[in-house]
């Protein structure tokens, strides 16, 4: 054999050596990244499996081997652009415990097929959420915000899941102090304002099972929640399409652009937008 078929070969060898070895380390495959419980409207519940890898878009659901659903909850699936949602029709229980297999298979946007590594997926639904954040006047602590939930989470690592931002996105320092279901965040008196809380999702109860908060976002120093009374698309004279907005409380309009999120019903991309108008529309 001479030398430039020996090298080929040696080349040849050492591809096939180390290929199965960057498959298995990059994130090729299929992985469900988290299995979680949504609080839902009237019709009950969703479920929503996010992936690792941004998944086709089925034109064709039928094409599509259909997630099995065992008991008698019966639901729908809608499929995102990294996620599969399924809505209950029934309201979850506490402890109630549902499984979902899915499809050995998936593909990708760029045409490859997923192998799924976990088929099947056992969580326990939940009656949790989180219930108010709002400023109070604290006897011994002067003015904190307090978080209350519908269970006692553990707080043990909390800090992970609540962060704050000051409206450059810098961090600001706080400090969390428990008090059973409640949780009160103390900042220092010298921090900018405004700036936001944004306590994220994965918070854990504990008797050790997880629930979904949904990303939160209370916006220091307004004193109390926001509420939306009324979203409708109105047509301005400009002719541009324009979605009116009121609210229960007056808010600045620059604040109000940074607590307000526009997005895409399919894909859940963000939509830009432009806020203007009164204190309280």
């Amino acid at each position: 054999m001479n030398f430039r078929g020996w090298f080929r070969q040696c080349i040849t060898l050492v591809f096939l050596g180390i290929f199965p070895l960057c498959v298995w380390a990059g994130e090729t495959g299929f992985r469900v990244t988290g299995t979680y419980p949504v609080p839902g409207r009237a019709a009950g519940s969703e479920i929503v499996l996010y992936f690792n890898a941004p998944i086709a878009y089925p034109n064709d659901v039928a094409n599509y081997p259909e997630p099995i659903v065992s008991g008698s909850i019966q639901g729908r699936f809608l499929y995102g652009r990294d996620y599969i949602s399924f809505r209950l029709n029934e309201w979850m229980k506490s402890g109630q415990r549902v499984t979902l297999t899915l499809p050995e298979t998936l593909r990708a946007e760029d045409g490859r097929e997923l192998d799924s590594d976990s088929r099947v997926h056992n969580f326990y639904g939940y009656e949790m959420d989180l219930r108010h954040v709002r400023s109070v006047e604290d006897e011994e602590l002067g003015k904190v915000l307090l978080c209350s939930f519908s269970q006692p989470p553990l707080w043990e690592g909390l800090e992970k899941f609540i962060s704050v931002t000051d409206s450059k996105g810098e961090p600001v320092r706080f400090e969390i102090i428990p008090d059973d279901r409640d949780i009160k965040l103390k900042f220092d008196p010298n921090a900018k304002v405004p700036f936001q809380v944004n306590i994220l999702e994965g918070i854990s109860t504990r008797d050790g099972s997880q629930f979904l908060c949904t990303p939160y976002r209370f916006f220091w120093p307004i004193r109390d929640e926001l509420y939306l009374t009324k979203a409708e698309v109105i047509e301005a004279m400009s002719g541009r399409q324009v979605i009116e907005v009121s609210l229960k409380q007056a808010v600045d309009g620059a604040l109000l652009r940074d607590a307000l999120e526009l997005l895409d019903a399919r894909t859940r991309e963000p939509i830009p937008f432009e806020v203007s108008g009164g204190r309280s529309s």
